[in-house]
């Protein structure tokens, strides 16, 4: 066959891909016909509101707010650690602390192992005083806050500046003898 036969082949070929795809659609893409507003994702958002345009995504989810969407961004919570390697992806940590080891970072640690901030060895989630070192845990009115937090320990609504006795419930502050020792604990 002459190189003129393939030429013809060759040109005809183009003239249909160009012919075909004159109106402004492809199979890869989805158009509004009115406002001429592509979906080139076709996951049900125009591009002009897709956070992701290229990526199928209809629930636009964007956790670090970035305007990019999830599938499209690499690190999606902006900690300068991208996904492939970051221990919690959707949790700000740059650091990567990781204290037991297990892969998953310790601000995002399914099975609650958490950093222990205070250093007294009780986990965040489990110390009455986080921030403030309390191994003991001691809580004598058992409201939830650690004594070393709590500026009312016996929950008697004085505070223990001025609590006559601030680890035993004594809202009257009775002091018979005038000692400055509430008669509650004066024994």
């Amino acid at each position: 066959m002459s190189k003129h036969f393939y030429f013809s082949i060759l040109l005809f070929g183009l003239g249909f891909l160009l012919f075909s795809c004159s109106d402004g659609s492809s199979q890869s893409e989805t158009m509004d016909p009115e406002s001429q507003i592509f979906d080139n994702d076709m996951d049900g958002v125009f591009n002009t509101n897709d956070n992701c345009p290229f990526m199928a995504n209809a629930n636009q989810l964007d956790n670090d707010n970035d305007g990019m969407g999830n599938v499209c961004d690499d690190d999606d919570d902006n900690d300068g650690v991208l996904d492939v390697v970051d221990n919690c992806p959707f949790t700000i940590n740059p650091e990567q602390l990781d204290d037991d080891e297990d892969g998953f970072g310790d601000l995002c640690d399914e099975d609650g192992d958490e950093p222990d901030e205070d250093g007294d060895g009780i986990r965040e989630a489990d110390d009455n005083c986080p921030l403030i070192s309390n191994a003991d845990q001691l809580d004598t009115d058992r409201d939830g806050i650690g004594n070393v937090c709590d500026s009312d320990d016996d929950g008697d609504g004085i505070q223990d500046a001025d609590d006559n006795c601030p680890l035993t419930p004594n809202a009257n502050q009775a002091d018979t003898d005038a000692d400055g020792i509430g008669d509650v604990c004066d024994q």
